[in-house]
């Protein structure tokens, strides 16, 4: 079970964004065209912000798109069930 904490979209493609119900509170990322879902731990988060200059003064760098605004969500729970009944293209 999962803490769904919002959405949010790239270059057309809808995503589910969770937090895990584990200690480190793991962010997930599912997608809403296949179901799949990537966890990430804290680490890599901080590894790809140092990356895009979040420690250099000044604006951050590296990034060339911004992807569309994420939208807070209700307390909602993933439980694998969002896909079930549904027909596979």
């Amino acid at each position: 079970m999962c803490q769904r904490v919002g959405t949010g979209g790239d270059k057309g493609k809808k995503y589910e964004l969770y937090l895990a119900n584990t200690p480190g509170r793991a962010p997930i990322v599912r997608s809403r065209e296949t179901g799949k879902w990537c966890v990430f731990s804290w680490r890599h988060i901080i590894d790809i912000a140092r990356k895009l200059g979040i420690d250099d003064h000044g604006e951050l760098g590296n990034v060339e798109e911004t992807p569309e605004p994420m939208t807070e969500a209700k307390d909602e729970r993933l439980s694998g069930k969002e896909n079930k009944g549904k027909k596979k293209k």
